[in-house]
């Protein structure tokens, strides 16, 4: 029997997708759309697979990392899944404070 797996967001990963997509619709509004399914597509698969990701524990214990296209998704185990933490334009510095903020809702 195969358990399915979920992909929980937090609101600040909720707030990082908005302002993602709000930036990317305003050349291509069809783009953001596709790109956020994508992400979302992408998620399953690594909720399925967790260990699959960059371990990240420099930034925070327990959290690992995929790339999707210029952004980077950081998440943890959760449940029967991951819970998507931040996503951050690659450019962007990367500490753990940034990551962190996601948790705390």
């Amino acid at each position: 029997m195969t358990v399915p797996v979920t992909v929980y967001v937090t609101a600040q990963a909720d707030l990082d997708l908005e302002a993602i997509a709000e930036w990317i619709a305003r050349d291509n509004p069809e783009r953001a759309v596709s790109f956020l399914n994508e992400l979302a597509e992408t998620g399953e698969l690594y909720a399925g697979n967790p260990d699959m990701g960059a371990d990240r524990s420099e930034l925070l214990a327990g959290v690992r990392s995929f790339t999707h296209g210029n952004y980077v998704a950081y998440y943890r185990r959760f449940r029967n899944g991951i819970q998507l933490v931040r996503v951050l334009h690659g450019r962007r510095e990367r500490t753990g404070g940034a990551v962190a903020r996601g948790l705390e809702d």
